[in-house]
């Protein structure tokens, strides 16, 4: 028996019936060669396959673009895959420093598995290897080393994103890895690191940092642990994130060294009320400010006996633990510049505190988000008799109807601005969103 397509001889799967007695039954040997023959003629079948999709792809008009276009779209993708950064669950917040993030979709890597030419587009554009993602683990070995070798290899000269995290599961110090990066650490634009036994190491590049703009830092520091003084001499360093959870009785901010006066724009988490004053203090020329996590003060500093004025802030956003008073925070500052104002007080509100620091600071508030139980009505009418710059507010009350529908709906910006209510509160208010837990309105 013959295939009808390929001509290959097919001995059938069962005997056919004879009446001879001569006929004799087919042996395992007899299968076994069958056998060899199908796969033989599967692998010519995924040849021909393999040869039609080769020629199919040459014919796909992405190929056709200039290979100029096929790199931007390559780069685009990896950026935008870097912008999207996971949500942590909003139950372990405050141990998102530990959360483990899904793996990236787009990098290098993943173009050179489309096709050939794909793979000789990807490994010969330097800006695709400019972002090194590195895991410390406990097995890394030689081939580690050798393909991070690669990666900083084919990036060429070009600018370094660093991204350094350890494996959940540990990892070992005397990884030939970090090395690698260190060597590199002159064209380091921003590093991220959620790993602190290495942290010691770096401290080589104390003075190696010459183009270093931004730094993240998220781990854990106990009190016997040196602080963090790698970053305290890089002299372009204008963005920092920092979340350390600290053990010991230490604070946050005498673990982390950096040249606060050059910074512009901060984010801080489980830094205590007079640690947060104290780096307004230091850093002078704060343009974008979030806290998260104040926690109460903790007397590591004296309370200033002036105003801390920042005068170039323009974006402060304040997130303070549950059974924080966020109130006295805003008695210790004056910010001139102030147009975009966030607090999350899940204690109360500070309507008082957040009027006297706009009047004190004469800045125009163009933008509020509150967020926390009120205590009245009359409360908020007062705070908005005292905000005429105001265009966007945005409320989110922790309780039920503590503000009034027909107040909110006399305040809806569609609402005439003639009446006698808006000429009083908020007459430039043009965006107003407020939900509590039972309402949402105006979304």
């Amino acid at each position: 028996m013959s295939c009808p397509n390929c001509g290959i001889q097919l001995a059938p799967c069962r005997p056919p019936l004879v009446t001879t007695t001569n006929y004799t039954l087919p042996t395992v040997p007899d299968f076994d060669a069958q056998i060899i023959q199908a796969d033989e003629l599967l692998e010519n079948l995924r040849q021909q396959r393999y040869s039609l999709l080769r020629q199919r792809n040459c014919h796909t008009p992405i190929l056709s673009l200039p290979e100029e276009i096929l790199q931007k779209i390559m780069a685009i993708a990896i950026e935008s895959e870097q912008e999207e950064e996971p949500a942590a669950p909003e139950a372990a917040v405050q141990y998102r420093s530990l959360a483990k993030p899904p793996p990236p979709k787009f990098n290098a890597l993943f173009f050179g598995k489309i096709c050939s030419a794909w793979r000789d587009i990807a490994w010969k554009t330097s800006e695709l290897w400019s972002t090194p993602h590195v895991t410390l683990r406990q097995n890394t070995n030689d081939l580690h080393t050798e393909l991070l070798q690669q990666w900083l290899d084919r990036a060429n000269q070009r600018t370094l994103a660093v991204k350094l995290k350890a494996d959940p599961n540990g990892c070992h110090r005397s990884s030939s890895v970090l090395p690698l990066l260190v060597s590199r650490s002159k064209h380091w634009t921003s590093i991220d690191i959620s790993t602190p036994q290495w942290l010691s190491v770096l401290n080589h590049v104390r003075d190696q940092l010459p183009i270093l703009t931004s730094v993240s830092v998220r781990c854990t520091i106990y009190a016997r642990e040196q602080p963090i003084t790698v970053f305290e001499t890089a002299p372009q360093l204008t963005k920092a994130d920092i979340a350390l959870t600290t053990f010991g009785g230490t604070g946050s901010l005498v673990k982390i060294h950096l040249p606060w006066s050059n910074l512009t724009d901060l984010k801080a988490r489980w830094f205590s009320m007079d640690e947060c004053i104290e780096v307004l203090r230091r850093a002078t020329n704060l343009v974008d400010c979030e806290f998260s996590d104040i926690g109460p003060v903790k007397n590591l500093y004296p309370i200033p006996q002036e105003l801390v004025q920042v005068e170039d802030l323009e974006s402060l956003k304040v997130h303070f633990q549950p059974e924080v008073a966020a109130s006295p925070f805003f008695q210790w500052i004056s910010l001139p510049s102030l147009i975009l104002l966030d607090v999350d007080a899940r204690n109360m509100v500070p309507f008082r505190a957040v009027t006297e620091l706009v009047g004190r600071s004469s800045c125009r508030l163009l933008r509020a988000k509150l967020e926390g139980p009120m205590q009245s009505e009359q409360d908020l009418i007062e705070f908005l008799e005292k905000m005429p710059t105001l265009i966007e507010l945005s409320i989110h009350e922790h309780r039920e109807n503590v503000i009034s529908t027909n107040f909110l709906r006399e305040l809806k910006p569609t609402k005439a601005r003639c009446s006698p209510l808006r000429q009083r509160v908020a007459p430039k208010l043009e965006v107003l969103q407020y939900r509590d837990r039972a309402r949402v309105l105006f979304p």
